[in-house]
């Protein structure tokens, strides 16, 4: 600006918050000025070099509502700049009055970011032409805040070409090119004013995108028409709220596994809640693991779910803290994600972030220094394994079996069948997902209060109790959620858990302690109740070879030894004779009863809340509009 216009410029001073200072007055006083320009100021700062210096010619130009010198810069450039100085021209203040204000066209105001000087011809190159040159930007642009490193091709107008990688931020850079331009008989004030237009440009530029790809964007709710709202409301109002959602999951196509499909429901609806679950479902290959958690990962709003099939070692340590907030992160197979990631995944579990230290290098001195990054994230997770999972990431999930019965077997095979036969509506499928999505879109987040917390115990021992009895109580604050629009509140505006809230979560999640405290994995107890059941009915003598059991129960020859090997290792069986050439002959060993542990530990859990009583404190109030909370 000082280098073209106006001609017979003497000095551009900036004033500290539109406050004249004692230094302004001195440069006024000690230089041969005729005639002084106020932009942007108040009245006030004009009429007081009026007054102070009653022999000088003083201007003022008012700045349109919304607008200053930057934003005229950024949308106009010069052309806008003069303009405005045209306009003061015309107006000058010999007196007190003020000038006739100069305002910019409505349309010139709202233009955008980019003006039409510089364009995006694609993501890689931007192109901006003046009056002797055209400047190409090509590549990325750099990222550093303490640089704007750029590949810059200078095209001048009589044919001579710069290129290089300058810093425009630089003052020596943007020096070299003009000294360039003027070795080839170009003008370099003229340059240099390009220069500093393509800074100003390229800096808005890389502001906007670190603004948008750093900034935390919430999940935007969808906007619901009022008659479903009202429809989804009388819905989480019924009493039978659970059972209705086992009915819609079975109506989405889920077969059988009803209580294992409305415990992985719960899992995944506490994604955009205070303390989301995590859930490994387990079962040999084919046995609907997968299936099970994609379907409901379908009744979740979609932008909410983010599925791994791989992920690099590293991956998770670049990943932005938007990316992983509020969501449900579904893993097809945990034994495809290396060690690294699993890591990251059990560390964000625990702590709910992940600290990366990583070299860089200094650009001023070359040194080689750390940079310490910290990714935040709050989800939900669902996972599928066929095998034995390690134990620190075992202990951080609830743990589902999928059932494998030949009832559950035919069942799914019907299902397949009359859906390749046209029997089955898929639109009445994908009604019961799309209402359980829309579900969520009027579930707020609430802090709860379980009031009997303490009167619970959960019948296990080890050091597994410590995190299963976490994972109880956090499972129970979800059902309590869900049941936001039947629960009371205190007066800190926390739901308040109640004892049918704790009955219902002791039926969904007795199956998991009993796996928990199992000495068998899902996959092996599975083999070996089909073992028990086999022997039993077919087997007098209690004796029997590896080949008759692959034979009756149908697994592969790998698979058969394998699982006889754990349960040996294990001491629930043992060699009876035979020979390793001609095959070994086992009985068993121990014959557990995995029904009725499994029923001692439901019982045990529902016998303690027959002794709890719980009265309402008198500052609760029952549910009619809810305080709302982060």
């Amino acid at each position: 600006m000082q280098s073209c216009l106006p001609d017979n410029r003497e000095a551009v001073l900036s004033l500290i918050n539109g406050q004249l200072l004692s230094q302004h007055i001195e440069v006024l006083r000690s230089t041969a000025i005729q005639r002084v320009t106020c932009i942007g100021c108040d009245t006030d700062v004009a009429e007081k070099i009026r007054n102070e210096f009653p022999q000088l010619e003083v201007d003022h130009i008012p700045l349109p509502n919304g607008t200053t010198i930057n934003s005229i810069w950024v949308a106009e450039g010069l052309p806008g700049l003069q303009r405005l100085l045209d306009g003061k021209a015309q107006e000058s203040m010999p007196t007190a009055e003020p000038s006739v204000r100069v305002e910019l066209p409505a349309a010139d105001i709202e233009t955008p970011l980019i003006p039409s000087g510089l364009r995006q011809v694609h993501a890689q190159k931007w192109v901006y032409e003046s009056e002797v040159a055209e400047y190409a930007i090509q590549g990325e642009i750099g990222m550093e805040l303490s640089s704007l490193l750029v590949t810059l091709k200078v095209c001048l107008k009589n044919g001579a070409v710069i290129t290089g990688r300058y810093d425009l931020y630089n003052v020596n850079d943007r020096n070299t090119i003009a000294s360039e331009a003027q070795d080839m008989d170009v003008s370099p004030h003229a340059v240099e004013s390009d220069l500093m237009f393509l800074l100003l440009q390229l800096d808005a530029i890389r502001d906007e995108r670190l603004s948008t790809s750093t900034t935390r964007q919430e999940r935007i709710r969808p906007v619901l028409p009022h008659a479903r709202v009202l429809e989804l409301q009388a819905f989480l109002k019924d009493p039978n709220l659970m059972d209705n959602i086992n009915r819609k999951l079975g109506e989405a196509g889920i077969i059988g596994e009803e209580l294992t499909r409305q415990a992985a429901f719960v899992v995944a609806a506490s994604f955009q809640h205070r303390h989301p679950l995590s859930a490994l479902v387990q079962g040999t290959s084919g046995s609907g693991k997968s299936y099970l958690i994609n379907t409901i990962a379908q009744c979740l709003p979609q932008d909410a779910v983010l599925s791994l099939t791989r992920a690099s070692s590293m991956s998770l340590f670049y990943m932005d803290s938007n990316d992983l907030h509020r969501k449900l992160i579904l893993i097809q197979d945990w034994d495809g994600l290396d060690s690294e990631t699993q890591f990251a995944l059990r560390e964000f579990q625990s702590a709910g972030s992940i600290t990366n230290l990583r070299p860089y290098k200094d650009r001023k001195t070359g040194d080689i220094q750390s940079k310490n990054t910290e990714i935040r994230a709050s989800f939900a997770s669902l996972s599928a394994t066929t095998s034995v999972v390690y134990y620190d990431n075992y202990s951080r999930s609830i743990v589902f079996g999928v059932e494998e019965s030949e009832e559950q077997t035919r069942a799914i095979i019907e299902r397949q069948n009359r859906l390749r036969a046209g029997l089955i509506n898929v639109q009445d499928e994908e009604a019961a997902k799309a209402f359980l999505r829309d579900m969520h879109g009027v579930l707020h987040s609430y802090p709860v209060v379980i009031p009997f917390a303490h009167r619970l115990q959960i019948p296990a021992t080890g050091l597994t109790l410590r995190r299963l009895n976490e994972q109880f109580l956090n499972f129970l604050e979800q059902i309590t959620l869900l049941h936001q629009y039947q629960r009371e509140q205190d007066e800190q505006g926390q739901l308040i858990a109640t004892v049918e809230d704790a009955r219902m979560a002791i039926e969904l999640f007795a199956g998991s302690i009993f796996i928990k405290s199992d000495d068998l994995d899902t996959g092996l107890r599975t083999f070996f109740e089909q073992l028990k059941r086999y022997v039993k009915t077919h087997i007098p003598n209690g004796r029997f070879r590896q080949r008759d059991i692959r034979h009756a129960l149908k697994y592969s020859k790998s698979h058969t030894q394998y699982f006889l090997q754990g349960l040996r290792e294990r001491e629930y069986i043992r060699i009876s004779g035979g020979t390793a050439n001609k095959g070994f002959v086992y009985e068993i060993d121990y014959w557990d009863d995995a029904t009725k542990e499994r029923e001692r530990i439901r019982e045990t859990l529902l016998s303690q809340l027959n002794t709890i009583t719980v009265t309402p404190s008198p500052t609760t109030t029952s549910w009619q509009q809810p305080k709302m909370h982060p």
